[in-house]
């Protein structure tokens, strides 16, 4: 491994790390990064099924349910029957689990904009393309 992949592996997770600690706001409390994930597939996804959850985040099963147990418990995610298969159940947002997304996302946005206005317009722009090109090459997160 080159020095530089190195040095940028170590800056991402920092990064990572950082949106972690972003996740909490209001409603939001002791909320994780992959909380947050797992109810973002949640909300992309008509009628989710757990197992959707797992691969889309890259974790097993068993995982993905842990997820979605904690979520539910916290009233931010409730659990149905699949309309087209009742063997099947299906995962939704509640309100009060919309209403946390939309909290948590101004609260990140808000942090990276400020972080964006202190870089300037032309390198916003460059770091924006420089992440979108090494996630085009990085492969994606997938689960048995």
């Amino acid at each position: 491994m080159s020095q530089q992949s190195e040095r940028l592996y170590h800056h991402l997770l920092s990064l990572a790390w950082r949106f972690n600690s972003l996740c909490s706001s209001g409603d939001c409390e002791d909320f994780s990064l992959i909380d947050l994930m797992a109810m973002r597939v949640i909300q992309c996804e008509s009628h989710c099924p757990v197992q959707t959850v797992g691969k889309r985040l890259g974790i097993t099963k068993s995982g993905a349910t842990r997820i979605v147990k904690r979520l539910v418990c916290r009233e931010l995610v409730t659990i149905s029957e699949n309309p087209d298969d009742g063997r099947i159940k299906c995962l939704s947002l509640t309100e009060q689990g919309k209403a946390c997304l939309v909290s948590v996302k101004k609260k990140q946005s808000a942090s990276i904009a400020t972080a964006l206005d202190k870089l300037g317009k032309s390198n916003s722009q460059q770091l924006e393309e420089g992440i979108l090109s090494l996630l085009a090459e990085l492969p994606r997160p997938h689960s048995d």
